[in-house]
């Protein structure tokens, strides 16, 4: 799980920073992942902080205070003011009594959310590998809280007992368990946008960030004037950086070829399958890699074929390119869904991939000029912030640091039962005191009844005697 992207350092931060050391622990070889918190992280450097990074992937530029290492056991005895990292390296932040940050790159799941105290969001936010979208039907709602429910159970019963098991038996000295240290994370950063999946209801330990937006470089001549002369427009085509093209079946990446053949437009694909197999139409361009962020930013390119992660997607509506998705896994689907609903573009499935169904799609996005309009709201949204993405990663990490932990950030909520929470104990007392007001109400209604019967027969009888 990692962090964010965007440049800028705003004024009322600059001034009179102190120098802290800070400790990042980002392991997972994934690029998609690393890249949206790399641009905070020299950020950070270049502010004077001086930051030892732990990572599989080295700095682009050499940046001083910049320390990018594998750490060894005795540096981690090091003393750190901060510990950056996943939330589930609390452990760490424990041993050496440092706050710690948690990034987690797909946005908002719910683990986190739990850990963050926002255990209740699940009765407004779908969870994030379905395709749901809000407003959710009750089906749809039922299933979400038994997939949450689930989730905690397994957490709770299975998963964190296990970690304390593993941890009792490695890491020296007692410790407390796992789920109380991960209380203790400081600040969550979800990457994520209103504009991407919606308005939610987040305590103040959450903070929502779109900083991997980095500004368009200069493209190599060659692509740069592919790009320029592309009357038509371009399509461009990736599916980031774990979903490779060399993967697919033969007969699928020849069916692509074949719908892009039928385009009237310039296709630039991201792919690493041998070109030697295939034969290219003579609109379509393959690389092994071309810069993203500068193909969507040139105003020729009008639609992205994309696999619906959320850095891909935050750069599609970033520069308003509208999409067709694809999705594969994790929360593709998820962010497809939210596309689709907001008009971005349309989705299709890889396992109903079909030479007609992909050309319908791709044709419909291109002529339709609803998905471009409803993607340059989009852009309008995403846009328009009073600080940029870095800079408010940058300025709420220093809070935390200032505020030695800014644990006054932290809901009640992690500190009550989960039944309290969902207020569950608050339901039950008002379905007793309902339950036993109906069921006097009954009793008295009866009672009545029977009185009533039982005086209407008495005057009967009554009258009968008197005939």
């Amino acid at each position: 799980m990692k962090l964010l992207l965007v440049t800028l350092i705003v004024l009322c931060i600059s001034i009179g920073c102190s120098s802290y050391n800070i400790l990042v622990f980002l392991p997972i070889p994934v690029w998609s992942h690393y890249v949206q918190v790399e641009p905070i992280l020299t950020a950070l450097a270049e502010r004077g902080h001086n930051l030892t990074v732990y990572s599989p992937w080295t700095p682009k530029k050499e940046v001083p205070n910049f320390h990018h290492t594998f750490l060894t056991a005795s540096k981690l005895k090091e003393m750190f003011d901060l510990f950056f990292a996943s939330e589930f390296l609390a452990v760490l932040s424990h041993k050496l009594a440092a706050p710690i940050i948690s990034s987690t790159s797909h946005g908002y799941s719910e683990s986190t959310l739990q850990i963050a105290g926002a255990l209740n969001a699940f009765a407004h936010l779908p969870a994030k590998f379905s395709n749901y979208v809000p407003p959710m039907t009750f089906v749809q709602r039922l299933d979400n809280a038994l997939r949450n429910a689930a989730f905690m159970i397994h957490n709770k019963y299975w998963y964190y007992p296990s970690i304390d098991k593993v941890l009792a038996k490695h890491v020296p000295g007692p410790l407390p368990s796992v789920s109380s240290m991960l209380k203790n994370v400081s600040l969550h950063f979800f990457t994520g946008n209103v504009a991407v999946d919606g308005s939610k209801l987040l305590p103040p330990n959450i903070v929502e960030l779109s900083a991997h937006i980095k500004a368009p470089l200069q493209l190599p001549k060659d692509v740069q004037d592919v790009m320029d002369r592309a009357g038509n427009g371009v399509v461009y085509v990736a599916f980031g950086s774990l979903i490779k093209a060399s993967q697919f079946k033969k007969e699928n990446i020849e069916l692509l070829l074949s719908v892009f053949k039928n385009l009237d437009r310039t296709v630039l694909w991201k792919a690493d399958f041998n070109l030697t197999d295939v034969i290219l139409p003579k609109n379509v361009i393959v690389k092994n890699w071309f810069d993203q962020v500068s193909i969507l930013a040139h105003p020729n390119c009008v639609l992205f074929f994309t696999h619906g992660g959320i850095s891909s997607m935050i750069e599609a509506i970033n520069f308003a390119v509208p999409v067709i998705g694809m999705p594969f896994f994790a929360d593709q689907a998820h962010n497809l869904a939210y596309a689709e609903q907001y008009g971005y573009g349309l989705t299709i499935k890889y396992t109903n991939l079909t030479h007609d169904s992909l050309l319908w799609s791709m044709k419909t996005v291109l002529q339709d000029p609803k998905y471009k309009k409803n993607i340059k709201r989009g852009s309008r949204i995403i846009r328009d912030s009073p600080m940029s993405g870095v800079d408010t990663a940058i300025y709420w990490i220093e809070y935390v640091i200032r505020h030695e932990g800014a644990h006054h950030l932290k809901p009640v909520t992690l500190q009550m039962p989960w039944y309290q929470e969902l207020l569950l104990d608050v339901t039950v007392i008002f379905v007793t005191i309902f339950s036993v007001f109906m069921y006097i109400l009954l009793k008295i209604f009866t009672f009545l009844v029977f009185c009533y019967r039982k005086l209407r027969n008495k005057s009967i009888n009554e009258k009968k005697k008197t005939v």
